[in-house]
């Protein structure tokens, strides 16, 4: 019912009985669904939300598709996440890089933090010259030269860093991992002296790293011929 004047008439079979203007407005209660909609527009407060440093400081370590995540659950994270300037920063300035590396499924190893910090740093980090280049596995700034002959920049199957190296899939698990797609199967790739640094930590030495490389070898060598 619409808002409005209403008047009374104390003798309604008298229609020329003058009318009662001391009567008391009927006031229409407001829209449910148009409160509803204007309610949504505006982010729900948490009252055991922290201050927005320290949120800021637990979300630049979560890792872009973790964000992204996030700001679907409601408004109020939406606003937390939209809040976060290294967000805004990487989402208008950087988007082809952050979709090349969504297709290459290594976005989720590094923070935003991490992310903000490799895009803002112009030079590469081996000799110091203009880097424009991104290795991907290390999300390290690279320069044509480093990128092509340094062995830091050296990718590596992950099948064959397995096998060389004496590791499993359980063991690169924190490592990142790049698929490409330059061939039909979809070949993995990880970084080849980050694997080959965690097998001699892993089993001490690089003595003990080969002593168990060829340990594995005769064990499949054995395998395959009691399959046959």
């Amino acid at each position: 019912m619409a808002s409005g004047t209403a008047y009374r008439r104390e003798q309604p079979q008298n229609p020329w009985c003058p009318r009662n203007h001391n009567v008391e407005l009927y006031k229409a209660p407001p829209n449910k669904a148009a409160t509803t909609r204007t309610r949504s527009r505006i982010p729900m407060i948490d009252r055991y939300a922290l201050p927005p440093e320290i949120l800021h400081e637990i979300l630049l370590n979560l890792d872009f598709p973790s964000l992204g995540m996030l700001r679907r659950v409601d408004t109020t994270r939406r606003y937390w996440v939209e809040s976060l300037p290294a967000y805004s920063l990487l989402k208008k300035h950087a988007s082809c890089a952050l979709h090349n590396m969504h297709t290459k499924k290594c976005l989720s190893y590094f923070p935003i933090s991490w992310l903000l910090a490799e895009f803002r740093h112009p030079w590469c980090r081996t000799c110091g010259d203009f880097g424009p280049l991104l290795y991907m596995a290390t999300l390290t700034r690279s320069c044509y030269m480093c990128n092509e002959r340094r062995p830091e920049y050296e990718l590596a199957a992950v099948d064959a860093v397995c096998c060389h190296f004496a590791l499993t899939l359980k063991d690169l698990k924190s490592t990142p991992i790049i698929s490409s797609d330059q061939y039909k199967h979809r070949e993995r790739l990880t970084d080849y002296s980050g694997a080959k640094a965690l097998g001699r930590k892993l089993h001490g030495s690089h003595q003990k790293m080969k002593q168990a490389c060829q340990d594995n070898k005769e064990r499949r060598e054995q395998n395959h011929k009691r399959r046959l």
